[in-house]
């Protein structure tokens, strides 16, 4: 707890009225932190993700709207456990929710693709959000 109440307080310090670019940068380095921690234990990137989630300010970059710093460490965190589950050879266990899991996929394709056609959103931020919400 103190080194994720630490690194909370370095990422609040270093993102507090700087220009956005700064957030891209520490994002992407905390990403790359909680990439190498995940295959320490699963458990403290995870710890680090929720805490990223309730603590992370909104920005804009380039753009690209609603970027959290949770949006650099969940490919992170994934990347690293479906690596390391592979490298120890891990079965994934069955989840029974592949069929709704698929549901919202389609789902969420389809509102993306009527809210463009539409115009009611630019399709650049559309595909952001759908790989975020992915």
């Amino acid at each position: 707890m103190l080194l994720l109440g630490s690194l909370g307080t370095i990422v609040a310090w270093l993102t507090q009225d700087a220009d956005p670019w700064v957030f891209l940068q520490v994002g992407a380095a905390g990403a790359l932190f909680v990439y190498f921690l995940t295959f320490v234990d699963i458990v403290l990137g995870l710890a680090i993700l929720i805490g990223c989630v309730g603590l992370s300010p909104e920005i804009s970059i380039g753009g690209v709207e609603h970027l959290r710093l949770e949006d650099f460490v969940i490919p992170a965190l994934l990347m690293a456990w479906l690596l390391r589950s592979g490298q120890n050879r891990e079965p994934l266990a069955p989840s029974g929710l592949g069929g709704l899991v698929l549901a919202y996929v389609a789902v969420l394709l389809a509102s993306t693709l009527v809210g463009v056609a539409a115009g009611t959103t630019r399709l650049g931020e559309a595909m952001i959000l759908l790989g975020k919400y992915l």
